[in-house]
């Protein structure tokens, strides 16, 4: 009689480790489930993160390299435009004509050089 008094007592307490067993084991599952995916969604922020920073950087060389162009066309105005300036310097000189204010080889008025270049720049788009 003794075993038929201890064996309810011992069922209640193999079934109630059990039951939790299991809800600790689905508990677990719960978190490394949450836990992977806030770690996929850490994943896809650094991902996008980087995808903007790569942008970002692409973004700044097209920038840099279109100011570089600008500067190059620029300075190609500034050579077109002095050689312009001379020639047209050159054609006033031509014959004695009486526009000519003493033509010295090599060189230009100001106000010729700053039509030429300006002229050059709007020809490129630059002004």
């Amino acid at each position: 009689m003794n075993k038929k008094k201890l064996i309810r007592p011992i069922t209640i307490i193999l079934t109630g480790i059990i039951l939790g067993g299991f809800y600790y084991a689905s508990e677990m599952n719960k978190q490394q489930s949450i836990e992977r995916q806030q770690q996929l969604n850490l994943n896809q922020k650094q991902v996008e993160i980087q995808k903007n920073i790569d942008q970002q950087r692409l973004e700044s060389r097209i920038l840099s390299e279109e100011r570089l162009q600008m500067k190059i066309e620029k300075v190609e105005c500034v050579q077109d435009a002095k050689q312009s300036a001379i020639d047209y310097e050159k054609k006033l000189c031509v014959g004695g004509n009486t526009k000519c204010f003493g033509y010295v080889y090599g060189t230009y008025t100001p106000l010729a050089y700053q039509n030429f270049y300006k002229s050059c720049l709007e020809g490129k788009g630059l002004e």
